[in-house]
């Protein structure tokens, strides 16, 4: 199965199919990246996000179509032998609206849990325009009736397992436990505390599809920093340049072995150690309240 799907009340809310894009990577020095992945509102039929928007820069952008779907594509290609830069295209019943270029791609020379988007599910979302869901069998997140939703979405190089990634690297801890603020570059990548408390519910699941490990965040609240997003049927997509930067620039206070503190240290540095396996991830004491601009 190469689909994911998410359900409430037995109602298809929203598709995503997960290709591997193959020989159409162009640049060799990127062909363990890439990604295809496409996104249907409900099961693409007739069904529009009331808000879809795009984090950049200089803050979140609206499209100001009726969006049904999004094709997300993370490799370089060759067109007339030009090397085209990854492309994210939003269509309506089928035909393209826009269209951004990005650098991004998901690949092992940069080793994250890159933030796709977020989906918002708000708690009285009208079910019964959506389509029945019956199929079982099929990668699935059902939603909690009654509440309303942000699902995080993110997505590991292909062939990297969820558990080992938690177990290779000090920052995946960081990510699981940081808002989805530390990716908006317009307010300069800050970490802060995800929108739950004792009185929330919050899951973290994972599949592996197509040979990618798909990681859903499930936060239940109305308390999110994006504005109106929650309390619409809303998407949002993260900002995918310089995607790395947004996460390892800054600097965190660790212990070593034996539980003493250790100084800050620039987690990038730390990166680089733990990927070329030289060092095992460290236990995070604190993060640097004042973060590396980032460019």
């Amino acid at each position: 199965m190469n689909k994911l799907k998410i359900i409430k009340n037995k109602k298809l809310l929203v598709t995503l199919k997960f290709k591997y894009p193959g020989e159409q990577c162009g640049d060799s020095e990127n062909s363990e990246g890439g990604l295809d992945l496409m996104i249907d509102a409900g099961n693409g039929k007739k069904k529009y996000f009331e808000i879809t928007c795009l984090s950049t820069v200089e803050g979140f952008l609206q499209c100001q179509s009726k969006i049904s779907s999004i094709s997300w594509h993370g490799f370089y290609y060759k067109d007339n032998k030009e090397i085209k830069l990854p492309i994210i295209r939003i269509k309506e019943d089928g035909k393209e609206k826009c269209y951004i270029r990005h650098t991004g791609i998901i690949s092992m020379k940069e080793i994250c849990l890159f933030p796709i988007c977020s989906f918002y599910i708000p708690q009285n979302i009208s079910v019964y325009n959506f389509s029945n869901y019956q199929n079982s069998k099929e990668n699935v997140i059902e939603l909690i009736q009654d509440y309303s939703a942000r699902i995080d979405l993110f997505v590991l190089p292909r062939f990297m397992l969820f558990e080992k990634y938690i177990n290779s690297f000090t920052h995946s801890f960081l990510e699981l436990i940081s808002d989805i603020t530390m990716y908006d570059k317009s307010v300069n990548c800050p970490i802060q505390n995800l929108p739950i408390d004792s009185t929330n519910k919050s899951e973290i699941k994972s599949f592996v599809i197509n040979n990618y490990t798909v990681v859903a965040r499930i936060i239940y609240t109305m308390a999110t920093r994006e504005g109106n997003l929650i309390k619409n049927y809303s998407v949002l997509f993260h900002d995918p340049n310089n995607l790395i930067e947004s996460v390892l620039s800054r600097r965190i206070l660790y212990d070593d072995a034996k539980g003493e503190i250790q100084s800050f240290k620039m987690l990038k540095d730390i990166y680089i150690n733990e990927k070329d396996e030289k060092d095992k991830p460290k236990k995070i004491v604190g993060v640097s309240r004042f973060d590396q601009k980032l460019t």
